[in-house]
Formats: structure tokens, C-alpha cells, sequence
């Protein structure tokens, strides 16, 4: 497992999160911290990839970096000058493909363990130009084949009544072709099991700059590839997190985490957990028991209320 800080360190854990080391190599180690954004790793363990937001005294452009010995060492990616707003990063079970997005419209792709790097260009069916969208996260499959894309305003509120987000941008080949789905909303979140046939997005609550809200939040749900999306529920879900085969989906709105067995709309209930202060260094820990259970291994700050 491995866990990154904004504006601290990277931490990983070799026994399901009973105990955590941080690593020491300079790129990810800084007293002053680091804007830490997004962080993943491979099947093995062993291949990792961060991104790390612009920050006047230690990254002032941001940075892009992997690891292909677990951690121990890290190499910062090789790119075209200018400044990254970094906001994701995912790679394949066998770490070998890796896509990152920046909130500055920039998509990069390896296909050899973060040793080379190229530009990623967004072009929907039937256009020419690349999409440049303000990408906010980015997931992938198992094979690193299928990748969904989805953006998220960097403004606090909305000058005008318009639609906020363009969608969920979705290929089927590594990026060569690309379509896009789902409404309009102000994406926050995706997550899709690992073959690609489940897709899960969230999107966060939207409002005019007077106070106005124009779009509450919600989560949408696809079950064949991304052909068609389906409100899962009016919850907004800032973060997303499903099991590989995709019957297990939890989510984070506010100071709320839920979780959902079989993705079902119909029948069954979320689960809750909710901190009663709102506290934003409140933390809980959660270890999947099996059976649709899950246990609240550790918890810092809270009260937390379970529902």
C-alpha cells in the first residue's frame, strides 16, 4: 500500500496498513513538504508514480516521478518545460503503462515503466483538435488499455449558469481513439473495476459565485464499458474507490465515507460514516473483512458516527 500527503510525504505499508514508513529519497521527501496530488502503484509493489502540484519553494513547476524498486528510488519524468498543475496519476497492474493529467489541460503516457514519456492528446471521434479540458482524475484497467478521463472546474464558483465539466472521456486502445459520455457535471472522481466493464464517476456540488447552486453533486454508473451511464445515486463523491471486480464501491462526500455491495440502486442500503466535528485532519481506517463487511481498524480525531 502506499499513501501520499499534501504538503508532506509518502508513506507505504507492507502488512495492510498495520505499520507505515516514510520514504527518504529527496523527490518525495522534503521538510518543507510536498503538494503530494496523486500516487499509485503496481501489482507487484514495486513500480510507483506520484505527481506533485506546482509550490513556489520546493516544485515550482510540479513534477511527475516513478519508482521501479518499490520506493526506495525515484526519477523525475522528462518532460516539455512549462508548469503542471498535477492532479492524477494511474498505471497497469504490471506498472508498465502510466497516464498522468494536470488541471491545466496536460495528458502524458509511458508504456515502459515511466523511462519515456509523450504527450497523450484527447481528440473525440470525429474531430481533430485535442480536447483541452481542465482533467482532474484518471483510471485505467488491469491491461492498461481502457482509460477514463474526467475534468473538474479549477474555479471556486461559476460566473455563469452554464454546464460545468464536458463529460467522461473514455478509450478503448491506449488513448488512439477517444469518446465521450455522461452529463455535464463538475467532475471530482472515477473508478472502475479492473477489467473496464464497471465505471464509476462522482461529481461534487457546483454554485454561482452570488451563492446560487447549480448542480448538488451525484454519482453515475456504468455496467457494460462505458457505453451508457446511469445516476447511481444523488450523493456527490468526491472520492472513488471499487474492488477490482467491481461489486464494491465506496465513496467520500464532506466528512462522509459509504460504501455499496453490488453497486445496487433498487435494493440493499449505504453504509455511513460521518465525523461530527468535520475536523479536516480527522482520519479513520477501514480493513475489508469479507462478505460485504468492513471494520474500522484505527480512527484519529472524530467522534465518528456509523450509519
Amino acid at each position: 500500500m502506499v499513501a501520499v500527503q499534501v504538503g508532506g510525504g509518502m508513506f507505504t505499508s507492507t502488512d495492510f496498513g498495520a505499520t507505515w514508513n516514510r520514504l527518504a529519497d529527496p523527490l518525495v521527501d522534503n521538510t518543507a513538504g510536498l503538494n503530494f496530488q496523486s500516487v499509485t502503484i503496481a501489482a507487484d509493489g514495486q513500480h510507483l508514480a506520484a505527481v506533485i502540484a506546482p509550490n513556489s519553494d520546493t516544485t515550482p513547476t510540479g513534477r511527475l516521478q516513478v519508482s521501479n524498486d518499490g520506493g526506495t528510488t525515484w526519477i523525475a519524468a522528462k518532460l516539455p518545460p512549462g508548469t503542471y498543475e498535477w492532479r492524477s496519476v494511474d498505471n497497469s497492474a504490471d506498472g508498465q503503462v502510466i497516464v498522468a493529467v494536470a488541471q491545466t489541460s496536460e495528458t502524458f503516457i509511458s508504456i515502459d515503466a515511466g523511462a519515456t514519456w509523450k504527450p497523450l492528446p484527447v481528440v473525440l471521434t470525429g474531430e481533430t483538435t485535442p480536447r483541452l479540458e481542465p482533467w482532474y482524475r484518471v483510471k485505467m484497467t488491469a491491461d492498461g488499455n481502457t482509460i477514463a478521463l474526467v475534468g473538474r472546474v479549477a474555479a471556486t464558483c461559476a460566473s455563469t449558469d452554464g454546464p460545468q465539466g464536458s463529460g467522461v472521456f473514455l478509450s478503448h486502445d491506449r488513448g488512439a481513439t477517444w469518446t465521450r459520455l455522461g452529463g455535464l457535471r463538475n467532475y471530482a472522481s472515477v473508478a472502475m473495476s479492473s477489467n473496464g466493464n464497471i465505471i464509476a464517476v462522482g461529481s461534487t456540488s457546483w454554485s454561482r459565485c452570488d451563492g446560487t447552486e447549480l448542480d448538488s453533486g451525484s454519482m453515475l454508473m456504468s455496467t457494460d464499458g462505458g457505453a451508457t451511464f446511469a445516476p447511481l445515486t444523488a450523493q456527490p463523491a468526491s472520492a472513488l474507490a471499487m474492488s477490482a471486480d467491481g461489486n464494491m464501491l465506496a465513496a467520500v462526500a464532506g466528512s462522509g465515507l459509504s460504501a455499496s455491495v453490488d453497486n445496487r440502486t433498487s435494493k440493499g442500503t449505504w453504509g455511513g460514516i460521518t465525523a461530527g466535528e468535520r475536523e479536516p485532519n480527522d482520519s479513520i481506517t477501514l480493513k475489508f473483512i469479507g462478505n460485504g463487511q468492513w471494520a474500522v481498524q484505527n480512527s484519529t480525531g472524530g467522534p465518528f458516527t456509523i450509519r
